[in-house]
């Protein structure tokens, strides 16, 4: 895998955003893959407001956006639930009993809505 400065991956993050090519590729996905979440406007955290389930493992390659996501989140009073699993990589189907915890947690919040209803 290429290794870039943070300068090299800059100008090379803006010339993905202005050539969106299927054809061309960095990291094993086409500049076009890469540039659609450049196209998105900011997340407005505090739109945030049904609960959301956010599942992340430490060793995923992800693990710091996603903390930053739920950082922001929670600062923004978001329904936020974090399972963060330590020594995860992101292959959480791998981990049954992470996934029953995720069924776990959703019954909880199908309970909580029917009470409300």
């Amino acid at each position: 895998m290429t290794q870039y400065t943070r300068d090299e991956f800059d100008s090379l993050i803006k010339l993905i955003a202005k050539n969106p090519s299927s054809e061309q590729w960095m990291g094993g996905m086409s500049y076009l893959y890469h540039s659609d979440p450049l196209q998105q406007p900011a997340t407005d955290y505090g739109k945030i407001k049904s609960a959301f389930l956010i599942v992340n493992g430490t060793k995923d390659s992800t693990i710091e956006s996603c903390d930053q996501f739920v950082q922001k989140a929670l600062a923004a009073n978001a329904p936020i639930t974090y399972f963060r699993i330590d020594g995860m990589e992101h292959y959480v189907r791998k981990k049954p009993d992470v996934i029953q915890d995720a069924f776990s947690w959703l019954a909880e919040q199908i309970s909580i809505l029917q009470k409300i209803n």
